[in-house]
C-alpha cells in the first residue's frame, strides 16, 4: 500500500523544486546569452565557437530537467498546481533556451561581424524577463505574491514590441543606402529580429501561465 501511495503522491515543494532549477537553468542562459551579444564584435572565432557551447551546454541540461518533470508528471497524480500549467512551464522554458542557443547559432552561420544595437537590446530585455520569471517560480513555492514578476515581464514585453517595429521600419527604409545595396543583409537581420520577437514573446506567455495560476489560486 505505501508503495501504491508513493506513486501517486509526491511532496509539494519538489515540483516547485524541478520548475525553479529549470528556470535557474533558463536564467544562466539568458545571461550567457546576453554577454554573447554585447561582447560579438570583440570575440574571435574561437571565443565564439566557446561562447555557443556554453548555450548548448545549457540547451542539454534543460532538455534533461524537462524529462524529468514530464516523468514526475506521468509518476504522479497529485500536483501542487495544474498539470497543465506544470507542464506549460516546463515547455515553454525549454523553448525558451532552445531559442536562445539557435539565435546563437544564427549569428555564427550568417557570419555577421557584429551584433546591432537593436539585438544588444532585446538580448538584454530577454535577460530581464528571464529574471523575473525565475524570481516569480521562486515566490510561487512560497507561497508569496508574484505580481509585480509577471506584470514587469509585460512591461518588457512592450518595451520589445516598440523596439521591433522600429527596427523593421529602419530595416526596409529605402533611404538606407547601405541596407539598400546589401539586401542579403536585410534577409538575416529581419530573421533574427523576428526570432527574439518571438523570444520575448514566449517569455510573455510563460508570465501569462504564472498569472493564470495565481489566478485559479487566489
Amino acid at each position: 500500500m505505501k508503495r501504491i501511495k508513493e506513486f501517486f503522491l509526491l511532496k509539494d515543494d519538489a515540483f516547485f523544486d524541478m520548475l525553479f532549477n529549470l528556470a535557474e537553468c533558463a536564467h544562466g542562459c539568458a545571461g550567457e546569452f546576453d554577454r554573447f551579444l554585447q561582447d560579438f564584435e570583440t570575440l574571435d572565432a574561437g571565443q565564439k565557437g566557446m561562447r555557443l557551447r556554453t548555450l548548448n551546454g545549457y540547451e542539454k541540461d534543460g532538455d534533461v530537467l524537462v524529462r524529468t518533470i514530464s516523468e514526475e508528471l506521468y509518476r504522479h497524480f497529485i500536483t501542487p498546481i495544474d498539470r497543465e500549467d506544470i507542464h506549460a512551464l516546463a515547455s515553454n522554458l525549454d523553448t525558451s533556451i532552445d531559442l536562445m542557443e539557435d539565435i546563437g547559432k544564427k549569428l555564427l552561420y550568417y557570419r555577421l561581424d557584429a551584433a546591432t544595437p537593436i539585438m544588444k537590446t532585446q538580448s538584454g530585455i530577454v535577460k530581464l524577463q528571464v529574471k523575473e520569471i525565475r524570481t516569480a517560480i521562486e515566490r510561487m513555492k512560497k507561497s508569496q505574491d508574484v505580481t509585480t514578476e509577471y506584470r514587469k515581464v509585460f512591461e518588457l514585453e512592450d518595451q520589445a514590441d516598440f523596439i521591433y517595429e522600429k527596427a523593421m521600419t529602419e530595416l526596409f527604409d529605402p533611404s538606407n543606402e547601405e541596407l539598400a545595396a546589401n539586401p542579403l543583409n536585410v534577409i538575416k537581420l529581419k530573421d533574427l529580429y523576428d526570432e527574439l520577437e518571438d523570444l520575448v514573446d514566449l517569455n510573455q506567455r510563460l508570465a501569462m501561465v504564472i498569472e493564470g495560476i495565481v489566478i485559479k489560486h487566489v
